[in-house]
């Protein structure tokens, strides 16, 4: 299973500068992906351990997918939440109260123990019952009294408010903005690919010819390394190609909030639906 740090890392840093083979180590420690190179003649081959499904990705569900799995997204809404708690508490705190008071006596029944004594109570309840209950029932308002702080307080907790819901709605713009672009990239790396394969393909047949004729005498060492040399220049072009495709779909997994799951990790519990 891979390392979280080592694909944080991978997704979050830029790769210019770094040659080939720091890349391809980078993922291969989070893809366990093999290079397998051909004892014969050096051929490169990407062995996928965990295969990334290349689906036809749709933008409107995978942003629907981001704005309910995105951690990011997840965490400024759990701001939000706290926020608008916070907002309601304080604004609760400023408002008059006013309350309603009641109570119920029932008299004559104080120092009466026999049953005799409980039956005449009872009795002179039914003949007189205002002799023997009492009942009240009133209002207390109340205003509190705010000083500044109290105002300031307010105003800055609605400002963090405020500033928590466009943090929030940026975020989810810019969330469907890279992933329109990464959807493009994936798009222009298949072609690339392929046009690269293609390419790979006629330099293979140029190499057998000239390791034909450099084995009978017809070519010199020269200029058969020339095109022993272009053919692994196809190669690695082409290897580079297949993995920044891989990368880029990790990093469409990522920007989602479905990467576990692409790792066959269950995260449905985490999330509501809807």
């Amino acid at each position: 299973m891979f390392e979280k740090k080592y694909l944080e890392y991978m997704l979050r840093t830029e790769q210019s500068g770094k040659t080939l083979e720091d890349i391809i180590m980078n993922i291969k420690s989070v893809s366990k992906i093999n290079i397998s190179p051909d004892n014969n003649f050096n051929n490169i081959n990407i062995i996928e351990t965990f295969i990334l499904q290349n689906k036809n990705y749709n933008i409107e569900s995978l942003t629907n997918e981001a704005f309910r799995k995105n951690i990011d997204l997840l965490q400024a809404k759990i701001i939000i939440e706290n926020n608008n708690l916070s907002y309601r508490m304080i604004k609760n705190s400023m408002l008059p109260e006013l309350n309603l008071n009641t109570s119920f006596v029932l008299k004559g029944f104080t120092g009466k123990s026999r049953p005799s004594e409980w039956r005449e109570a009872f009795q002179g309840i039914s003949k007189s019952p205002d002799d023997y209950y009492e009942f009240f029932a009133g209002f207390d308002f109340s205003m509190p009294f705010l000083l500044p702080a109290d105002r300031a307080k307010k105003m800055e907790i609605q400002y963090e408010k405020e500033k928590a819901e466009f943090d929030y709605l940026s975020r989810k713009e810019t969330i469907h903005n890279e992933l329109i672009s990464i959807l493009k990239n994936i798009d222009l790396l298949k072609k690339n690919i392929e046009a690269s394969k293609r390419m790979e393909e006629i330099d293979e047949k140029r190499y057998k010819f000239a390791q034909t004729d450099y084995d009978n005498g017809n070519m010199d060492a020269e200029n058969f390394s020339k095109i022993q040399d272009a053919y692994r220049f196809t190669q690695i072009n082409r290897i580079n190609l297949e993995l920044q495709h891989i990368s880029a779909l990790l990093s469409l997994e990522l920007k989602t909030g479905t990467l576990l799951e692409t790792y066959g990790i269950d995260t449905s519990k985490f999330f509501k639906k809807g």
